[in-house]
This record gives structure tokens, sequence and C-alpha cells, in this order.
């Protein structure tokens, strides 16, 4: 049930690039498409990853909305992986148990302790690299997909305002019904 996958990574540029709310619809639809396409854990699997995805890339995002500079997508992201790494723990202790009991035939109490055991040996150790990993990847990679972005006329969107993109094709669209 703990898979490392980068999926985090393209949410999250999407919400530093083009805000929060992006960022977080980006991080739930990415769940629902892995549980109908490559999941073996279900519901429990599209639960976990929502949790998780949108702990990370909400946090980050947010904090780098309001501080634009490399500072602030720092503070973000080591923020998010923290927070992430907190959530998560406490998403294991409590849902986990259910997962083991359901899917694997499990006793209750025989869960319980399975997850216990496997919290500072396996689950916690698991969660700090897979945050780190995410975190340092999106580090490495917003800023060049950023210039890639721009270049091609796509530029932040942030309270409502239109973004480049939008705005070319506002003009385009005005140009043919005046034709």
């Amino acid at each position: 049930f703990l898979t490392l996958d980068f999926k985090d990574v393209i949410s999250t540029i999407c919400g530093l690039f083009f805000g929060p709310l992006a960022g977080v619809v980006c991080a739930a639809i990415v769940p629902f498409v892995e549980m109908i396409t490559t999941s073996s854990t279900g519901f429990y699997g599209l639960v976990m990853n929502l949790i998780s995805s949108i702990t990370f890339v909400g946090i980050a995002s947010i904090i780098y909305k309001y501080k634009r500079t490399i500072y602030g997508a720092i503070l973000g992201l080591v923020t998010a992986s923290v927070a992430t790494m907190g959530v998560m723990t406490l998403a294991n202790i409590l849902i986990t148990p259910y997962y083991l009991e359901i899917a694997m035939g499990m006793p209750s109490l025989a869960a319980k302790d399975t997850v216990k055991t496997l919290l500072p040996t396996t689950i916690i150790p698991f969660n700090v690299v897979k945050s780190i990993l995410n975190a340092s990847l999106s580090m490495l990679l917003y800023k060049p997909l950023s210039k890639v972005l721009k270049s091609m006329g796509v530029s932040h969107s942030f309270n409502g305002k239109k973004t480049s993109l939008s705005n070319a094709q506002t003009s385009v669209s005005n140009k043919t019904r005046s034709l």
C-alpha cells in the first residue's frame, strides 16, 4: 500500500505557477484517475492519496502565492513536507487499520498493532523520503518549466486575473467576430 511516486510534482508545479486552486484541483484529479487505472488499493488508496496530495500541494502553493521568491518556494515546500508527514502519520493511524481489516482480512486488534509496528520503521520513513523527493523535484523543475510556459505566452493567474493565454484567446475571438 506504500508506493513511491512523483505525481505530486506536477500538481505542485501547477499550484506554484497557476495558484493554489489550480494545484489542488490537479492534485484531486490525479488520485481518481489512478484509482480507475493502476491502483490496487481501491477506495483506501484514493482517500490516502487525496489527503496526501491536497495537503502537500495546497500548503506549498498557498505559501508561495503570498511569498513569490526563492525563499517563499523553499518555505512552502519545506512546510508542505512537514505538514504532509504529520497529516499522513495521523491518517495512517486512523485509516490504515480499517484497510488491513477489510482488504487483508486482519482482525481489528492485529491491524492496529501492525500499524503501530509499521509507523516508526516503515510508514514515517517512507513519508519523509517521499516528501523530500517531491519537494526537491518540484524545486528543480519549477523554474525551467515556468520559463517554458512563459515563452509559450502563458502567465501566472491569481485573484481571478486573466492569463496572457486567456488574453490572446480573447483577442483572437474578438478579431474573428469582427470579420
